[in-house]
């Protein structure tokens, strides 16, 4: 566990429904907002106007913002969380070396990552220097625990809502666990 809090980059990755997004939303829940860094994005807006991030030069301006709150050194470690890596189609390969390039020269950056099972992504985040990978296919048994804690969670807020009977609840409780297949779907 505590190498996990040291490395730059954690690649979560698993097929569709293994909550891989529910596991972001809880690490996104934990970490604090920091509101100051919006004066970043403001004081580029100010200078540009409107077009800072609607033209070709868009992510050149976005990655001259990135660049300027990474080198802040009176922030706190940054931790950057993308959901789902391999749906972003345009500019995947920018978002990639990215990746890969500021984990290695900040230390301060911690970036925690969701995709499905992508070869390519795997192995092109493979090249950063120092990662964490975890499987959710092979972590099966924690991620079967968590779909039945979930589960039993649900179909009791459902119960007291409605007033249904023990009955009903261990009913729908049996059924949506025996259809579940591994899966949050």
């Amino acid at each position: 566990m505590a190498r996990r809090r040291t490395e730059p980059a954690a690649l979560i990755k698993g097929d569709p429904g293994k909550g891989k997004t529910m596991l972001l939303c809880g690490i996104i829940n934990e970490l604090k907002q920091q509101p100051s860094l919006i004066s970043y994005v403001q004081k580029k807006y100010d200078a540009v106007g409107n077009p800072l991030f609607r033209d070709v030069n868009a992510w050149v301006a976005l990655l001259e913002v990135f660049t300027d709150i990474l080198e802040d050194l009176n922030l706190p470690p940054t931790r950057l969380v993308i959901d789902v890596l391999d749906e972003c189609v345009e500019g995947l390969k920018q978002l990639l070396d990215l990746i890969v390039q500021t984990s290695s020269v900040y230390p301060g950056v911690k970036w925690i990552v969701s995709s499905h099972n992508w070869p390519g992504i795997g192995k092109y985040l493979g090249t950063a220097t120092q990662k964490l990978k975890l499987s959710l296919e092979l972590n099966e048994e924690s991620v079967s625990t968590a779909i039945t804690t979930y589960i039993r969670f649900k179909v009791d807020r459902l119960t007291e809502r409605s007033g249904y009977s023990n009955d009903i609840r261990e009913v729908v409780q049996r059924y949506l666990s025996a259809n579940a297949h591994g899966t949050f779907l």
